[in-house]
């Protein structure tokens, strides 16, 4: 038997399946599917997720498949993503058309429009966020759908998050996304942390260098082009940090100086964390602009009539 579970806050227009895991959406309309799956104030129904299940109790067993590709979702909109409420679906019944309806319908009932967490008195965003990490299907069909298939199956590789530290560093990155507006040693921590694990996985990196040249390393291997004056700087905020609870740290630049640096000076270091997860991950994307952590130009289209690539952002 089929049921079908809410998908809160993702945008999508198109249908795709993930592991035989159908999604289905509620909006084919991109405007007003990005208007109710970025809502920074809101987790609104956006789409379905069909999923087949002897029972509800088959549920439990899978949790951590359906924790997983929560996760997933909530990376690739680099927004908190949910999946809650499950209905089971008869036989033909039109899970969309019945969600989508005027007419009151039990699944209504189940699977809500919308989560409530109540009111924020202090005014702030339920959901922040800098921007989605892979564009929107309205723009690039396969983008989203090809990343979420191999992030589930690498998230459940075991052997393979050994050797990479994948699976950790990513729900860091999660949880930074999910946390929101938190003090920002509470995020950085998190973010910084991420970035050593992946780094000390790397097989260039020897145990004795530097965290800065680890850095430099591991990131210029994957193709992210930093400078040795970049990593320092993140090196430099990472231990002050750590350290000393403080967020101005101080290093060395190129003239043998010795200089501070705040951590909300550093360069977009969320975007470079998103994107090594990305590289380690060995997702690659002809449309994804690799240095958009230092130019803010997230994603390139290609023009039919001239092949040259152009800045695009449609967030």
């Amino acid at each position: 038997m089929n049921f079908a579970i809410g998908v809160y806050g993702y945008t999508f227009t198109r249908p795709f399946s993930v592991g035989g895991v159908e999604f289905l959406p509620l909006f084919g309309n991109f405007s007003e599917a990005k208007n109710k799956g970025r809502d920074a104030r809101a987790l609104n129904l956006t789409g379905v997720l069909l999923v087949a299940m002897e029972s509800r109790h088959e549920l439990n067993s899978r949790r951590r498949t359906l924790a997983d590709l929560e996760a997933v979702l909530s990376f690739s909109e680099q927004q908190r993503v949910v999946l809650a409420n499950m209905a089971q679906v008869h036989t033909n019944e039109d899970v969309v058309a019945v969600l989508s309806g005027a007419t009151d319908h039990e699944l209504k009932q189940t699977i809500s429009d919308k989560l409530h967490a109540g009111e924020l008195i202090t005014g702030g965003l339920a959901r922040p966020s800098g921007g989605a990490c892979l564009q929107y299907d309205a723009f690039s069909p396969c983008m989203r759908p090809v990343f979420s298939q191999l992030a589930m199956e690498r998230l459940a590789d075991q052997q393979f998050n050994e050797a990479t530290g994948f699976r950790s560093a990513f729900y860091r990155n999660v949880e930074i996304v999910k946390l929101g507006n938190v003090p920002i040693d509470v995020s950085y921590s998190l973010l910084f942390t991420g970035l050593e694990l992946l780094a000390n996985k790397c097989p260039q990196i020897r145990n004795s260098w530097t965290l800065a040249r680890k850095l430099e390393t591991f990131l210029n291997e994957h193709g992210l082009e930093v400078t040795a004056d970049e990593t320092q700087r993140i090196a430099a905020c990472r231990n002050a940090l750590f350290h000393d609870g403080k967020y101005v740290g101080k290093y060395k630049n190129d003239a043998g100086a010795r200089v501070e640096v705040s951590i909300t000076e550093l360069k977009r270091p969320g975007t470079l964390f998103t994107d090594a997860l990305l590289k380690v991950a060995g997702y690659s994307d002809p449309h994804i602009n690799w240095k958009r952590w230092l130019d803010r130009r997230p994603f390139f289209a290609r023009t039919k009539s001239t092949e040259q690539t152009t800045a695009l952002n449609p967030s």
